[in-house]
């Protein structure tokens, strides 16, 4: 059955400091993780309100039944309380599931409890390659830390406390790609691979002033396929070349709507 897929950004703020990351708008002048970005807004209970009013006449006017949320950011989970209340109010008017797009360094099992309870389902997690590769590029804007642990260790501790499923997105850009092949092993080491699906996907030219200088030729698809048959070899799923591997969500239409 046909779902009307409904994306919202809980807030345009973000912990780390991800140099190719579309909200930015400048590069860090001083080389560090503290790009300038889009202003800030977070998702309030009015604006709740003007969206579940506005996605129930879409839907009528669709003809669907069932909705299906994504909770987006920025970092969705600096506004627990935004994701929560969109969650619960929205039950009311069809939801069924909902996933969410989130670099989990704030996810802790109780929130993970009660964002499962109201209907989430699927989470993806962002990796900028293996750990060091990692923790150099999606760095902590406060502190000028790594997260490649914290990332690891929460989605185990959410995991033991809800029944989460996880897309691990694994950017490839030449600064991951040859720490790649020891990644899927490590993931293997530390998380279920029956509950996460692996998606490798080129960082494309999106930041401003951020370049990718690993080009699409026959050797780089040929390292993906090597990187799709080990996954699939430890136990993970693995989408076909070019679909992520987040469930595909059918949809009528997608909105976001924020307030400051």
């Amino acid at each position: 059955m046909r779902s009307y897929a409904l994306t919202v950004l809980t807030s345009t703020h973000c912990n780390p400091g991800c140099g190719y990351c579309f909200q930015n708008t400048a590069q860090d002048t001083a080389g560090g993780s503290r790009p300038p970005r889009i202003a800030r807004a977070r998702l309030t209970s009015p604006t709740i309100t003007s969206i579940l009013g506005f996605t129930e006449r879409q839907m009528a006017d669709a003809g669907l039944e069932r909705l299906r949320i994504l909770l987006f950011g920025g970092e969705p989970l600096l506004n627990p309380r935004g994701c929560l209340e969109l969650l619960e109010r929205a039950a009311d008017i069809g939801m069924t599931s909902a996933w969410m797009i989130s670099n989990t360094t704030l996810l802790t099992p109780p929130l993970a409890r009660k964002l499962s309870a109201l209907g989430l389902d699927l989470v993806q997690v962002t990796f900028d390659g293996d750990r060091a590769d990692h923790d150099r590029i999606r760095v902590n804007r406060a502190d000028g830390g790594g997260t490649f642990d914290s990332i690891v260790r929460n989605i185990v501790r959410a995991g033991e406390a809800a029944p989460l499923r996880w897309t691990l997105r694994v950017n490839v850009s030449q600064e991951t790609f040859h720490g790649i092949d020891a990644l899927i092993d490590r993931f293997a080491g530390s998380l279920d691979p029956s509950r996460c699906a692996l998606y490798f996907a080129r960082v494309g030219d999106v930041g401003i002033g951020y370049a990718n200088d690993l080009l699409h030729t026959g050797e780089l698809s040929e390292h993906f396929t090597r990187w799709q048959r080990r996954a699939l070899e430890l136990g993970f799923t693995v989408s076909r070349p070019g679909v992520p591997a987040a469930r595909a969500v059918p949809a009528a239409t997608r909105a976001a709507v924020t307030e400051r």
